[in-house]
């Protein structure tokens, strides 16, 4: 397989290696090199993409604990007016 961008080192392959083949063992390396520096790209943006996950995940969480906090608030202050409202009504 070529890959293009491997012209400057297939020169430098055929120029150290003889024999048939030469060309074809070269490619051959130098695709396999960058095949393991593409996998290791992927796994570094693999890596933070998880870490990013996780702090989208974590502010979900820390809003909807707010939002709930932010009701939990308003129906305190909501029946305890009630409540105000009531005993007053009742004295009269």
């Amino acid at each position: 397989m070529y890959l293009p961008g491997s012209v400057a080192t297939v020169d430098r392959v055929v120029g150290s290696v003889q024999g048939p083949g030469a060309l074809k063992a070269g490619l051959l390396a130098d695709n396999k090199t960058k095949l393991r520096q593409a996998k290791q790209h992927a796994r570094e943006l693999s890596l933070a993409i998880n870490g990013t996950k996780r702090q989208v995940d974590a502010l979900k969480l820390s809003e909807e604990a707010a939002s709930a906090q932010q009701v939990a608030q308003q129906q305190f202050k909501h029946t305890g007016h009630r409540q105000k409202t009531m005993q007053g009504a009742a004295a009269l």
